[in-house]
């Protein structure tokens, strides 16, 4: 049975997922796992965080939407190949 402080949070937590930053940048492992790197509000910024995150970083980096649980962008192959 949920007392009524957790279901306060889990109220909470729902509004802000609904409300909250829901563009997820992930950038994948050398295994190719992904790895959460950060969250934004605004596909635009997202795009411009993962640019800049495999500038510093190179690797391969994508955006994911939490509303259409799609990825909705993702950094283009020569960003993130090593040289031979």
């Amino acid at each position: 049975m949920v007392n009524r402080d957790q279901l306060g949070i889990l109220r909470y937590l729902e509004n802000f997922s609904m409300k909250g930053a829901p563009y997820d940048i992930f950038r994948k492992d050398l295994l190719g796992t992904p790895v959460w790197m950060e969250t934004v509000q605004d596909l635009e910024v997202a795009k411009l965080h993962m640019i800049e995150l495999a500038a510093r970083s190179p690797g391969e980096y994508f955006v994911f939407c939490q509303e259409s649980q799609e990825i909705v962008s993702s950094t283009p192959l020569h960003l993130f190949a090593l040289p031979v």
